[in-house]
């Protein structure tokens, strides 16, 4: 039970959610875009909710609420870890390593993983 949600942009799905969306990936919605729907999952009916918009909306969305490439680069040099930490919940062993990738590394590596889906 619960309430879905989907997020697309033009034919870009940015992604699935089960009764909650947090806030950063509402940034290029209004809610204008907003579609009600409904699921029917083993028998039962779930409400879905979705937002859908075009590239170019959801383009000038973000530069008028100042999520620019530029503000992206500033947030990844000022806030970025040095180090990321990982848990192995099942062996209880906890680890770290460093942080090497440049702005530039890191946005052409999304740029690839958003390419592909």
């Amino acid at each position: 039970m619960g309430s879905y949600a989907t997020l697309k942009i033009g034919g870009f799905s940015l992604g699935d959610w089960k009764s909650f969306i947090s806030f950063e990936p509402l940034l290029p919605f209004s809610p204008r875009d907003l579609r009600f729907g409904t699921l029917v999952e083993e028998g039962k009916k779930h409400s879905t909710f979705g937002f859908v918009t075009t590239v170019g909306t959801a383009r000038g969305r973000l530069d008028e609420r100042g999520i620019t490439i530029q503000f992206c680069r500033s947030i990844y040099t000022d806030f970025r870890s040095d180090r990321v930490w990982h848990f192995a919940v099942e062996s209880g062993v906890e680890s770290s390593e460093d942080i090497e990738m440049s702005f530039d590394e890191y946005f052409l590596a999304l740029e690839k993983i958003f390419r592909t889906r």
